[in-house]
């Protein structure tokens, strides 16, 4: 009994596996259907996966998958789903530019959420947090663990409002305690610029958000009334962001004229080429 419990159990799984492939295949045989049956079989294929298989499975997770699958389809790495979670960072660094929060940027390290940088003016650096601290309690919950994401939503909020917060810090013994007043915290684009030796410019780029251009316009205007000959932008980790401050960026640098750059699409408008629109502000 026991020698044929074991051969049974490989045979219904195999047999499983074909009667659910077959169940796909003759769904999907007709390719010349419109696009609601084709719609209809997609919402048929996930409620049939999520009733039927043989472990539970998330049915919000299937949904995604079909976007993510639908758009790597595209072979376009700029053609993206942007989730609804994900879309308050996203405005935060393009459009708007603010929101309210500590002022400080952080990451994963060593399993805790670390400052890299407080910024300048920023709750935080008033406060005496400093780069390397690590976040060890939010608001009473141990923070040990968390991802950045988790981290960043309870440290933002409205402005005038408090967050306790308790840092590990290289070299003292017990969590410093810090009470947090959330301000309105403005992202820049140009955090800072620097004079190097031999009259070189500093300048990073770190977002391309609505205020950009001016920003960077104001920040090499600066450098060369301090005397620089050459520049480096650095655009290192900039994630991207708004097409028409690349574009307004690049016409700071290019001769009228210049093409900076085409978009393509098959709707009305879609396919455009932008084109420096004056001469080079910076030679």
């Amino acid at each position: 009994m026991q020698r044929k419990s074991s051969a049974w159990m490989p045979i219904v799984v195999i047999g499983s596996s074909i009667l659910l492939g077959g169940w796909f295949l003759q769904e999907g045989a007709d390719r010349d259907q419109n696009v609601y049956s084709q719609l209809r079989l997609v919402q048929e294929v996930i409620d049939y996966v999520s009733q039927e298989y043989v472990e539970s499975v998330d049915e919000s997770e299937l949904y995604e998958s079909a976007i993510d699958g639908v758009l790597e389809q595209l072979g376009d790495p700029n053609s993206s789903f942007i989730a609804r979670e994900e879309w308050e960072d996203f405005a935060i660094r393009t459009t708007e530019g603010q929101y309210g929060g500590v002022g400080l940027e952080v990451l994963e390290r060593d399993g805790y959420v670390t400052v890299i940088s407080p910024m300048p003016g920023g709750p935080g650096l008033r406060a005496g947090i400093r780069s390397g601290d690590q976040f060890y309690e939010i608001d009473g919950q141990l923070a040990q663990g968390w991802e950045v994401d988790r981290a960043v939503d309870a440290l933002r909020g409205p402005a005038g409002e408090s967050v306790e917060v308790k840092m590990l810090r290289q070299g003292v013994e017990e969590p410093i305690s810090f009470t947090l007043t959330r301000e309105v915290i403005r992202v820049r684009s140009v955090p800072f610029t620097l004079t190097l030796d031999d009259g070189i410019g500093y300048v990073p780029l770190q977002r391309f958000n609505n205020t950009s251009t001016e920003e960077l316009r104001r920040a090499i205007d600066g450098l060369v009334a301090d005397g620089i000959r050459s520049l480096i932008l650095d655009v290192r980790g900039n994630p991207g962001g708004l097409l028409e401050e690349g574009i307004g960026i690049s016409d700071l640098f290019l001769d009228q004229g210049d093409v900076i750059v085409e978009t393509r699409g098959r709707g009305r408008g879609q396919t455009q080429t932008y084109s420096a629109s004056t001469a080079d502000a910076y030679p």
